[in-house]
């Protein structure tokens, strides 16, 4: 499901739930203090080309915040859950940032900014919206736990039209933790489940609809991972490349378009200065990173890999049938 995501609007409406001025303001203080914290952590933790994204950062955040405010309020200490109380909105796992309908529909004078347009969408994938993932993708035990978020924040994920983001929590498997390796150390028990490792085991029409695909540096939207794998058999990798690429840019335009449009609808009340949009390339502003011809290769490769072995875990990941290990797999290369 996904969900446009105001934060002082979800803020405000969970604060309508508290009785007194001070149970409301303690909640919203909390609230905002545990925003900033995270985005703090999140802005010393990343490195290289990975967002530095204050306004995505502090959305990312806000999101977080509420999931752990209605799974904590949803679950019990053996299994199973609570039901959701009705005066709370329920929200996600596909959260959109509020657009510029948004702002001039919420503000007397709406303040018309660029990062509006830059923000993008995040999928959370936490055991609030998929209960089946409190499993151990290694040895398949049911003694797992959720351990953190991740450290530094949201995985960039590819899309069709636009970038998007992902965040994942940290299960930790304790019966793993438990077993030691040939060298004497204890073997891998901490998983992300935004991270390749995580589900290396699962076939790919398994993974839940909502969830993208995840790859070892990369990720995919679930509608972008189909589209190559349908697409790529009768077309070059060159030429899909092209294609997206060229939709990105069409999608790039818009959203420019509807910046000057925002801006022009509410000079009559407001003034707002008219700032120069970035580049569509422009890692501080817009960040819209297309896939390559490389990356379309690794995934139909890995897509062909996994039907040729039909790896199978007790997660839900089916076997392959003798005819779908037989079937011809198109040359991946070019």
């Amino acid at each position: 499901m996904t969900s446009v995501f105001e934060a002082d609007t979800v803020l405000a409406t969970i604060q309508a739930t508290y009785e007194t001025e001070q149970e409301k303001n303690k909640f919203e203080t909390e609230w905002k203090d545990h925003v900033q914290t995270r985005v703090a952590g999140w802005m010393s933790a990343r490195r290289g080309k990975q967002s530095m994204s204050n306004a995505q950062l502090t959305f990312n955040a806000n999101v977080v915040e509420y999931v752990n405010f209605v799974h904590k309020l949803t679950k019990v200490r053996v299994g199973g859950s609570r039901p959701l109380p009705k005066e709370i909105p329920l929200l996600g796992p596909r959260f959109l940032p509020p657009t510029y309908f948004h702002v001039t529909r919420r503000e007397s004078f709406p303040q018309i900014k660029l990062e509006t347009a830059y923000l993008l969408p995040l999928t959370v994938i936490h055991p609030f919206y998929f209960p089946e993932l409190k499993v151990c993708p290694q040895c398949s035990s049911k003694d797992a736990s959720l351990d953190s978020w991740g450290n530094s924040g949201h995985r960039e994920v590819h899309g069709i039209c636009r970038e998007e983001c992902a965040i994942g929590f940290q299960l930790r498997c304790g019966r793993c933790a438990e077993k030691k390796g040939p060298d004497g150390r204890t073997i891998r028990h901490c998983f992300s489940t935004t991270s390749k490792q995580f589900w290396n085991n699962y076939n790919f029409d398994l993974i839940p609809g909502e969830i993208p695909i995840f790859f070892h540096q990369r990720g995919f939207t679930r509608e972008l991972f189909d589209l190559i794998i349908e697409i790529r058999p009768s077309s070059t990798l060159c030429g899909l490349e092209r294609n997206i690429k060229q939709l990105h840019l069409r999608e790039y335009k818009k959203n420019l378009k509807r910046y000057e449009a925002a801006c022009a609808s509410s000079a009559s009340s407001n003034f707002p200065i008219l700032e120069m949009f970035s580049e569509q390339d422009d890692e501080a502003g817009y960040a819209d990173r297309s896939i390559t011809d490389e990356m379309i290769s690794d995934v139909y490769r890995e897509y062909s890999k996994r039907i040729r072995e039909g790896n199978c875990t007790e997660n839900g990941v089916r076997i392959s049938t003798p005819s779908e290990k037989q079937c011809m797999i198109p040359n991946v290369e070019r």
